[in-house]
């Protein structure tokens, strides 16, 4: 049983939300959510809910399959009709896209592993379509990201907020970011091309060599294959990328569900074991307790103990109260968006350093705050001048508070 520190009185909307994944992941039988449909005060809350959490395509199938599409308001059916026929369209462009693009690099001689997205859906669904459409995500082999970048340069997706950057801005924002956001205006289609798995380089330290190694063949889209992370890597992945959201949406929840239940075979042990070597147990720890928490799937035996230390309970806390926000979610992260209020922006920082005990870690938690490129577009330094952004940051980031608001 979970500790009663994660119980929080949810929204209906929510409860109804999740009780549909119950049905989906087929731990809760249909007949919970026939008698409340009617209990539902708002149809556009519920939808904009589904997308907040990326599970509108999953709670579509649900409503098919236990016959209550037909049953709903002929405006609210069409709505969902015409909303799920988007992201399938969406989701098919993407993962066309992305099959093409890891064509591209892997020809060019360059080792590619795709992340999350398409094809994650097909390997954990069964269907391109079921994961809520968003970004490619490609991790390409660390050592030929020079190589890697000259690529995407001679494609049609360009850089955008380099525009104006020199080689050394260019290099500097790399390092500390770690991946690079694309856009191809023609194709109207986004991609992160990822140099190492997070942006803190000391969080999840699996050798891409590894991942490589242990990649299983998946076959999609009238027989291609591609190489996808293998079930074990992608519980540590999906964990360690959750963990930093704060497990904000309630599908990255479903992907560790739909992992847990139909890969029987897993090694726990063993898991447990590699966890604990790439110190990202209170990760792994955190996904299994909410995942129990909110779809009922139950932690494997040898992570009870991990699960119900004081660290898991205080992070999962925290991301509980993150997953029964009903408030649209920020896009705190992207380039030119406001700047988080001090008191988020300490709080956000003290829950990342808990993820790990490790002082290295916990140095770049903080050496991630003393740079930012946002800065460059209050003040333009000259290269010489530039240790002065360090001193000049808490101006900056007050600049971007007041500009907010004025």
């Amino acid at each position: 049983m979970l500790l009663t520190q994660l119980d929080f009185e949810m929204d209906p909307q929510l409860v109804f939300l999740i009780d549909c994944l119950k049905v989906y992941l087929n731990l809760a039988p249909s007949s919970l959510i026939h008698p409340r449909i009617s209990d539902l005060i708002n149809w556009s809350q519920l939808e904009q809910l589904c997308r907040i959490h990326g599970v509108l395509p999953l709670v579509y199938q649900v409503f098919v399959k236990v016959g209550l599409l037909d049953s709903l308001p002929s405006p609210v059916k069409q709505v969902l009709v015409t909303q799920n026929q988007d992201m399938v369209q969406r989701s098919l462009l993407l993962g066309a896209e992305t099959l093409k693009l890891m064509r591209q690099v892997q020809t060019a001689g360059i080792r590619v592993l795709p992340l999350k997205g398409t094809l994650l859906s097909s390997q954990l669904y069964g269907d391109m379509a079921l994961r809520q459409p968003g970004d490619i995500d490609l991790l390409v082999d660390p050592a030929a990201s020079a190589q890697a970048l000259d690529l995407m340069r001679s494609t049609d997706y360009q850089w955008q907020v380099a525009q104006h950057w020199n080689l050394t801005q260019q290099k500097l924002y790399i390092g500390q970011q770690g991946e690079i956001s694309w856009m191809s205006s023609q194709k109207r289609l986004s991609l992160d091309l990822h140099f190492r798995w997070s942006r803190n380089p000391r969080l999840f330290c699996l050798a891409f060599d590894q991942a490589w190694r242990s990649a299983t063949e998946l076959t999609v889209n009238r027989g291609n294959t591609v190489r996808v992370l293998c079930p074990e890597h992608q519980i540590l992945y999906l964990s360690v990328h959750g963990a930093v959201h704060q497990w904000s949406r309630l599908i990255w929840l479903m992907d560790i569900a739909m992992l847990v239940k139909h890969y029987q075979t897993l090694n726990w042990e063993a898991l447990h074991e590699f966890a604990f070597r790439l110190k990202v147990r209170r990760a792994v720890g955190q996904a299994l307790l909410l995942t129990e928490k909110y779809l009922g799937i139950e932690i494997p035996g040898v992570w009870s103990n991990t699960c119900q230390g004081r660290s898991q309970l205080w992070l999962s806390t925290i991301a509980a109260a993150k997953i029964q926000d009903t408030q649209p979610r920020s896009t705190v992260g992207r380039f030119n968006t406001p700047p988080l209020a001090p008191w988020r922006l300490w709080q956000n920082l003290y829950y990342e350093m808990r993820l790990k005990n490790q002082l290295s870690y916990r140095i770049a938690c903080v050496n991630r705050l003393l740079f930012s490129a946002r800065d460059w577009q209050v003040l333009t330094l000259p290269e010489p001048l530039w240790f002065l952004y360090i001193f000049l940051r808490p101006f900056f980031y007050l600049w971007r508070v007041v500009k907010q608001y004025v």
